[in-house]
């Protein structure tokens, strides 16, 4: 029998088969096939059978998904003929032959046929055939992998691969399900029992493994896998490492996406395995490790029909499924040498495991590979052919390459809406990431429409709470966001989030990604206490269903960083971030984009601490009671240059120079050699990241606007005032029209503009000589630190309240530098004897402050303990003592017993204490942080 014929050229019933291992049913140990114990679901797969139609059964591996489902078709269908598929190739031919045999059934395994090859399509066809009532057609699939299957990858923004369920293949939608359970059921055990004559039964029956509940995984321990996995760790340990090494091969060869792989193949790769971790010095296995991996047929036997054939070799799916449950990043190695040995549906999967490591270029190279073999064996237009353009599509955006994936996508989404239909699950999807990849190429009109139109069709197809029509309405959002329409875009991300909680459940990806999402947007409205709320809630959630070290939580730890930079505080940024870097090395490889990514932004924010970083919480400063000053400590960041270059490279290899991850990592290191005096090479760097800004976004972007206002800076310092000022008087013009004449853009292009042209009215020509500034807000706060320390509060105050309304406009009102400022003022409203006024601003400083920075943060902490000063001062010992214990635990918790800050703390508290009570010694008094 050769998978779809027996010996005499004739089809065979499914009554005349006796070697069930054509099928997939692995015999059990030492090759002898074990009785049947029926299971518990048998009468729902035979009830499922007999309407005919498509028949599913499911389960984790060892569960016996194959051997329950032919045994219900056994005794349902015994006069059927049976019809197999060799390979994915042959699936074709299969299904016609079926559809000539009225009363047949076609045995497929969907872990070996699922993917790109037009299975769906073909299936539909038979299932919705009609030939009278004497029809009776059947597909009979099991499938050991997850359930559902993803979908088509989702492009989403900044190029992050998401995959979400569809309706699709189409046709599995229309299976009649039967899961099955790899642990027996009370009823199923005894069963077993009754038939404990059996040999194997009974052997399995006694195993060690089966535990005390002596129902835990039988099926398993039935084909002999707790052995499999004993065996395969010994022999790696030292008994025969050479044969473990092939069967880490063949694991990594099914990871990868071959169905089974060649002799050649699994030596080369072992050779490769044993080189990589030391063992066998790099030998070729043995002829013994084959005669040992092949005595063992759950390891590398001929369990299907394929393997004997096609002389390939595979493990068994229990080996498989324990072997990746701490997945590596599979070698490029593997990757390039499974390249030669595979076919164009193994080699898209290659492609696709390339595209999720992070090897976009293999990726590339892969899809076109696959896309070529496709298109010579089916034509361009088969469904097959434009999944794949499709992916690959994908790929290109990932790579920065806008223009050429818009038009990829453009082409499949119009070939898809004539071959398949403007529904279909496959046409949605690239509809969706045209929309996605057009939003990428910048903030566009355009890109919103089609966004817009994009809901509109997917909510006509498949409704308005659909995974993948919230997905759109994710991206809608996105769009909103990049026009900086943030109100809208917000209550966009709002009501996807609030659909996708309610349809789809809080911990669905939709709705994190909603929620993700929507704390960008708020940290972009300067709204940084809800976006920290946002973050923290997705965070809660990945930490306890994906786990700390999963990659989609790690992705929100990593914009969970940037957060915390964004507001200022930069040391838990770093410490977040180096966290993130370390974990997604380990998991992603060195050079998987988003460990790139990592990468880039701790040196960004290594630069900014060299440049100055604000000390988070209450400076050492404040505990005297001065005003935060702003002076920041410089520190030269050791190896910073050759990291920034590092990630440049490495982004323009996996990006192209122009893709606004390479940009902003130049944009970075032309700040650095800025900062190192080298002017003529930070003019270099940040010319060319305004020139491919302007090119790959728009002259109009936000970043291009940002490249433009730092080169122009420059300019100013290089000594070429003239050309300064006219650049940021036609910057400040822009600005105006894009962002708004109020913007903190706008402004600080003015008042660079007007520093600039005060200099060149001047006539000073030496950049490092200083001038006259309009407004230097940093000049301005150390004025006021000078008034405040030697008592002159009322001359402080004012340049303090222009210092706090620049930073309320420039970085919002809940930003950790505008609430130092606020507290500063506090200070100074209680020191000028407005005890109200500075109660109530301490109250909202510290109200925003535990929002923003936490609880015990130490700027919290010293709002605390101030506000506490002023209610005792106002009468309010009740309050004031509740304060300074607040402030006395925190500070006990953070800084220590005996710091100076935590002995204040503690003697005020004992002061109100004793001074409530009249006994105690009334020469205590108040002690102020700043006595």
């Amino acid at each position: 029998m050769d998978g779809t014929r027996g010996e005499d050229a004739t089809l065979p019933t499914v009554g005349e088969i006796a070697d069930l291992t054509v099928l997939g049913v692995h015999p059990a140990v030492g090759g002898v096939q074990a009785g049947y114990v029926r299971r518990d679901r048998h009468s729902d797969i035979v009830a499922a059978l007999r309407p005919g139609g498509f028949v599913l059964v499911t389960g984790p591996a060892g569960a016996g998904t194959s051997r329950a489902a032919f045994e219900a078709v056994a005794a349902t269908l015994p006069d059927h003929t049976l019809v197999l598929a060799r390979d994915r190739a042959s699936v074709g031919d299969a299904v016609a032959v079926m559809a000539a045999h009225p009363r047949s059934v076609l045995w497929l395994d969907l872990d070996v046929f699922l993917g790109a090859g037009g299975l769906a399509d073909m299936l539909g066809r038979v299932l919705d055939r009609g030939d009278g009532h004497r029809s009776h057609r059947v597909v009979v699939a099991t499938m050991t992998s997850t359930w559902p299957r993803p979908g088509p990858p989702i492009w989403g923004a900044g190029g992050v691969l998401r995959r979400f369920p569809r309706a699709a293949l189409g046709v599995l939608d229309r299976a009649r399900h039967i899961p099955l359970s790899r642990r027996f059921s009370p009823g199923e055990l005894q069963r077993a029992r009754e038939t404990s004559g059996d040999r194997v039964i009974g052997a399995a029956l006694r195993h060690p493994a089966m535990g005390p509940s002596g129902a835990r995984e039988f099926a398993a321990v039935l084909a002999g896998a707790p052995d499999q996995l004993a065996a395969w760790g010994n022999a790696a340990a030292g008994a025969n490492r050479c044969g473990a090494a092939l069967v880490t091969a063949a694991v990594q060869c099914r990871r990868i996406g071959l169905h089974a792989a060649p002799r050649v193949l699994l030596e080369t790769l072992a050779e490769q395995h044993l080189h990589r971790t030391g063992a066998g010095r790099g030998a070729a296995p043995a002829t013994g490790a084959w005669e040992w991996a092949l005595a063992w047929e759950w390891a590398l036997a001929t369990a299907t029909l394929r393997e004997v054939q096609c002389g390939g070799y595979r493990v068994s799916e229990y080996l498989f499924e324990h072997a990746v449950a701490d997945e590596a990043p599979v070698p490029n190695a593997t990757l390039r040498a499974a390249l030669d040995h595979a076919d164009a549906a193994e080699t898209a999967l290659i492609a696709a495991t390339a595209h999720q490591q992070g090897q976009l270029v293999l990726a590339e190279a892969g899809y076109r590979h696959a896309h070529h073999g496709y298109v010579t064996r089916v034509g361009h237009e088969d469904s097959a052919s434009l999944e794949v353009a499709h992916d690959l599509a994908v790929v290109l955006a990932d790579r920065g390459q806008i223009d050429e994936a818009l038009a990829g996508l453009l082409r499949v989404l119009i070939a898809q809406q004539r071959v398949l239909g403007f529904q279909h699950a496959l046409t949605l999807a690239t509809m969706h990431n045209l929309a996605a990849v057009q939003c990428a190429g910048g903030p566009s009109d355009s890109a919103l429409t089609r966004s817009q139109r994009t809901v509109y069709t997917h909510e006509m197809a498949l409704g308005t709470s659909h995974p993948a029509t919230l997905a759109c309405r994710l991206n809608l959002g996105i769009a909103l966001a990049q026009l900086q329409r943030f109100p809208d875009a917000a209550d966009e991300l709002r009501l996807v989030a609030q659909h996708s909680r309610a349809q789809l459940g809080p911990e669905h990806p939709v709705t994190l990604a909603a929620r993700h999402q929507l704390a960008l947007v708020l940290g972009s409205q300067r709204l940084w206490g809800a976006a920290h709320a946002e973050r923290d809630a997705v965070l809660t959630v990945q930490r306890r269903v994906l786990g700390n070290d999963h990659p989609a939580t790690l992705t929100s730890r990593h914009e969970h960083a940037n957060l915390l930079r964004t507001v200022g505080r930069l040391a838990d940024a770093a410490a977040e971030l180096n966290e993130v870097l370390l974990t997604r090395t380990r998991v992603l490889g060195t050079a998987h984009p988003a460990t790139v990514a990592s990468r880039g932004l701790l040196a960004e924010i290594r630069l900014e601490r060299a440049d100055g970083e604000h000390a988070d919480g209450e400076p050492a400063d404040n505990q005297r009671g001065r005003p935060e000053p702003s002076d920041h400590e410089h520190t030269e960041p050791d190896g910073l240059a050759a990291e920034l270059r590092a990630v440049l490279a490495l982004r323009s290899g996996l990006h192209g120079p122009d893709h606004p991850s390479t940009l902003q990592t130049r944009h970075t290191l032309g700040r650095l050699h800025w900062d190192q005096g080298d002017l003529d090479a930070a003019a270099t760097d940040l010319a060319a990241v305004v020139a491919g800004r302007t090119r790959m976004l728009d002259a109009d972007a936000p970043l291009a606007l940002i490249a433009r206002h730092d080169l122009a800076v420059l300019t100013a310092e290089r000594g070429d005032l003239d050309v300064a000022a006219v650049e940021l008087a036609a910057l400040a013009e822009d600005c105006a029209r894009v962002m708004g004449p109020e913007h903190p853009m706008t402004v600080t292009a003015r008042d660079d503009q007007a520093m600039v042209e005060a200099a060149a009215n001047a006539g000073f020509a030496d950049p490092q000589r200083e001038e006259a500034e309009p407004f230097d807000v940093e000049d301005c706060q150390r004025r006021a630190v000078e008034l405040y320390v030697s008592g002159n509060f009322e001359a402080a105050d004012p340049l303090l309240r222009a210092v706090l309304s620049h930073r309320d406009r420039a970085l919002g009102a809940e930003h950790p530098l505008t609430l130092a400022c606020a507290h500063n003022v506090a200070m100074v409203l209680h020191n000028r004897g407005l005890r109200a006024e500075a109660a109530m601003l301490h109250r909202a400083v510290l109200t925003a402050r535990g929002n923003i920075l936490g609880q015990n943060d130490p700027a919290t902490l010293a709002s605390q303990h101030d506000l506490a000063i002023v209610l005792w001062e106002l009468g309010d010992g009740a309050g004031a003592a509740a304060g300074f214990e607040t402030a006395l635990t925190g500070r006990t918790r953070v800084l220590g017993s005996n710091h100076p800050a935590t002995a204040i703390s503690r003697n005020n508290l004992d002061v109100v204490l004793a001074q409530l009570v009249p006994d105690d010694d009334p020469t205590q008094r108040i002690v102020c942080d700043w006595d």
